[in-house]
């Protein structure tokens, strides 16, 4: 990673980014460790260690840590001059405050090759005379953040920053039209169709992980089928709240008296300023 990646208290599977490269001249597995680092990257100050700390490669390449598919923990037959992507995965104390920082080395350490999904041993550099007859190794690898010169292996440390989630929201109406005067000046008056805003931040350095909003349909309205839209998903209920699998059916006029509520859910908001926005229409009943 290019600096720290940041995370919240409590959250899980946060991902730390590493590139192993073979420069030897033949094909190589490598044996992965990851372990926790005296001092911290980026010219951070070490504070506190993750949890359920685990290493695994970039199974099919895509360069994102994918759960269901990264879960070998060693990187196997990789040709010469290239390279693949390894991942450090671990869960976040919920303890930890604003800028405490963890960190981890990523150890890569040179094994055999020339046998597909399995590790081979450990190399061993031939410290024995020339002998042109047989395949000799020898170590040219240079000093990592956790290793010495010429030892077999590279390592190169990353860092967890505890960031903090700052969210705003604000809501807002706007009568469309209505009945009588269509949308040149109109009032708020039966027949009317509202237009609600939900605008929603994040100020804080950290992005915020699954978050809800939830807003009730207003009294004596009804929710105009069709109109929520949102980056989000949206679900509806219509029994106050309780549960959320109702699905909006239009009447006569493309109206839903049933629907009480309605949940805007987000998998992952940005920090820095990012922003959200969700509008819906109701009719004054």
């Amino acid at each position: 990673d290019a600096g720290a990646i940041t995370v919240l208290p409590g959250s899980v599977q946060r991902v730390l980014t590493y590139q192993v490269q073979n420069d030897g001249n033949d094909v190589q597995d490598f044996r992965l460790q990851a372990q926790d680092a005296p001092a911290a990257a980026f010219g951070l100050t070490e504070t506190f260690d993750a949890i359920n700390v685990n290493v695994f490669a970039d199974g099919n390449g895509n360069g994102v840590y994918d759960a269901a598919v990264d879960n070998v923990t060693y990187v196997d037959e990789l040709a010469a001059d290239a390279a693949a992507v390894v991942f450090v995965v671990a869960d976040i104390p919920g303890t930890v405050v604003m800028d405490d920082v963890a960190s981890y080395d990523l150890l890569a350490i040179a094994a055999t090759g020339g046998g597909a999904a399995a590790l081979g041993a450990d190399a061993v550099e031939d410290a024995g005379a020339d002998n042109p007859a047989v395949i000799q190794i020898v170590f040219g690898d240079g000093a990592g953040t956790a290793d010495a010169v010429r030892d077999g292996m590279l390592s190169s440390r990353d860092s967890y920053l505890v960031a903090n989630a700052n969210l705003t929201l604000a809501k807002s109406s706007l009568t469309a039209e209505d009945p009588f005067n269509g949308t040149t000046n109109p009032k708020a008056i039966p027949g009317a169709r509202v237009t609600y805003t939900l605008d929603l931040g994040n100020t804080g350095s950290g992005a915020a992980d699954n978050v809800s909003i939830v807003d009730a349909i207003p009294a004596n309205t009804a929710f105009r089928v069709g109109s929520a839209a949102s980056n989000g998903t949206v679900v509806f209920s219509n029994d106050g709240g309780v549960t959320w699998t109702y699905t909006p059916a239009a009447d006569a006029n493309g109206n839903d008296t049933n629907v009480t509520h309605l949940q805007v859910n987000y998998a992952l908001l940005g920090g820095g300023g990012t922003t959200e926005q969700t509008t819906f229409d109701v009719v004054i009943q």
